[in-house]
This record gives C-alpha cells, structure tokens and sequence, in this order.
C-alpha cells in the first residue's frame, strides 16, 4: 500500500499548494534569476495538477459503495443464518438424539459462531454446507411432513444472495483500494513539486525572513489552520493505509489530571 508523504489532510494539503504557488507567482523575478526552468508556465503546470488530484474521489465517496454492499451482504447473511437455524430444528426432527451432533456438524455447525460474527468465509462455508446437506438428505429431511418442499429453494435463493453480495462487497473493495493509491499517488506527487519549490524558496529568501516562512511547509499549513488557534493538532488516519481521514472529531475527556493540566496552561 502506497504511504502518503503528506502530514495534513488532502483538503489542507490542496490549500497549502494553492497559497505555495501563489507565493511562487508573486516572487516570480527571484526564482526565474535562480533556475532556468522557473517560469509562469511552471506554476499553472503544477495547479492544473493540484485540481486533478483534487478531482479525484476523497475518502467518503471511495467508501460509498463498499459501505451500501456491506450493509446488504450483513442483512442476506442474518437471513440465511435465520434458514440455517430452521434447518437445525428439521435434522432434530429428522435424526434420533445419537445422530444429531454429526449431522449438524455435515450440515456446517463448527462454521456457526464465526458465521453468526459476520465472518464472511465462515458464512460462504455455513451456507455451502447447509445447501450441500439438504442436496443429500432432501428424503430425510422431508419425510413424515417434517421440512417443506419449497425450504430447499428459499435456503439456496438466500444462498445466492449472500455470495453475490459478498462478490460485490469484495470488488468494492478492490477498487476503493485501488482509487486511493491512485490519489494518494497524485497528491504525492503534488507535494513533492511543491516541497521541491520551496527549498528553493527557501535558500532564495534565506536572508528575508518574512518571505522565507511562505516556502516553508509547517509555516504554510499554520495559515491553512488559522493563525492563533489554541488546543491541540494532529490527524486521525485509516488504518489500512494511514492516510488523514476527512471531518473526524476527537471528544477529550476531562479528569482530575487534565483539568490540573487545563488550568495550568491557563495560568502561564
């Protein structure tokens, strides 16, 4: 999984290019009579960059289809977890007590608890077991009007569901994976034009301190959070790919020890 080089959110991170560059066109003379290659046409190259990675999909929208196919692949499996659970009471009523337990263990017992815990091979192999056991022993299980002739084709169709859902869920999920690579991909990219910029920047302006801070990444993303903020910063990532998750909140909890803290701070 590709890492992101960026220590912000894609959001600060497109802000922070934009007012990077904008200070690049405002200083354009000084990092022309530096390199050659620093030119009016560089900066609208590197913004047309910035809002292509900016057009791309953001956190929420990657997610989307895999969370809708999660929620129906966990509403087929409760269904067919409930036709399971019939189709243990129709082996009790189709077997003596001596066969019971070998008969629900053919029929997919040991895979329940897993199944029951939205362990998705586990259900695939729940179901499988259980279609597979009403296929063999369709004469017991109907006999002396103990299972109706249509349970076994509800407990397929439900079956059927489950897997094509749990098919769509796992494709979502490939290609969610696969569009954040290719974003964080472009906003690796993005920032490392910029952090090349502004070493530049930063050894053009090393004598003008005011000018320097605008090439300097922190000092930029101090401006893209609001100058004067109080409290604490940071980032809550994926943890599947680390990279900042958009519109996360953090609640802090006030104890004995950090009201001490709080009104320390206060104080100073």
């Amino acid at each position: 999984m590709i890492k992101p080089f960026y220590n912000c959110s894609q959001q600060e991170l497109y802000t922070a290019c934009r007012l990077g560059w904008q200070s690049y066109q405002q200083h354009l003379t000084d990092f022309e009579n530096f390199k050659g290659r620093y030119k009016l046409t560089f900066i609208e190259n590197n913004l047309i960059d910035v809002e292509v990675a900016s057009s791309l999909k953001d956190d929420q929208a990657r997610g989307q289809k895999s969370e809708v196919f999660r929620i129906h692949l966990e509403e087929a499996a409760t269904e067919c977890l409930a036709n399971w659970q019939k189709l243990k009471r129709y082996i009790a009523d189709a077997y003596p007590d001596n066969l019971q337990k070998p008969m629900t263990e053919a029929a997919g017992q040991d895979y329940y608890l897993a199944a029951s815990q939205n362990n998705w091979d586990s259900c695939r192999g729940l179901f499988k077991s259980g279609s597979l056991f009403i296929e063999e022993n369709l004469s017991a299980l109907t006999d002396r009007e103990n299972m109706p002739d249509t349970f076994q084709r509800v407990f397929n169709d439900s079956k059927d569901k489950f897997e094509s859902f749990h098919q769509s869920f796992l494709d979502s999920e490939e290609t969610a994976v696969i569009n954040t690579e290719e974003i964080i991909t472009a906003n690796n990219n993005i920032y490392s034009n910029l952090i090349t910029m502004f070493l530049d920047g930063q050894e053009i302006f090393k004598t003008k301190e005011a000018i320097q801070k605008h090439f300097i990444f922190d000092q930029v993303l101090n401006i893209v959070w609001g100058t004067g903020t109080a409290g604490l910063k940071g980032y809550i990532t994926n943890a599947k790919d680390k990279s900042p998750i958009v519109g996360a909140s953090v609640t802090l909890l006030l104890t004995s020890k950090t009201k001490k803290l709080m009104k320390t701070a206060n104080t100073k």
